[in-house]
């Protein structure tokens, strides 16, 4: 049976700039990072029960599309968190 221990999570974003080749501007690349279970803010009871935190991380890159005239992604990077989010929030 979980509780609500085993059902909190946090999400952090992390996102960086790189150098893309000939484009004019660099590629932007983002990262979640989905911590399941109890988070530093949670109940001591939560670590006393032995419910330890698991973590996923999703990437997704975006580049300047000059036809589109901004930043598109052709990944998939995030569907899954989409999913996640989806069911969850």
């Amino acid at each position: 049976m979980s509780g609500l221990c085993e059902q909190s999570f946090e999400e952090g974003l992390t996102w960086r700039t790189e150098q893309d080749g000939g484009a004019p501007y660099p590629k932007i690349v983002a990262s979640v990072t989905l911590t399941h279970g109890p988070g530093k803010n949670e109940s001591p009871k939560c670590l006393q029960r032995g419910v330890r935190p698991r973590q996923e991380k999703f990437t997704e890159t975006y580049r300047w599309d000059k036809a589109k005239n901004g930043y598109t992604s052709g990944g998939k990077g995030f569907e899954a968190l989409d999913r996640f989010n989806e069911k969850n929030m």
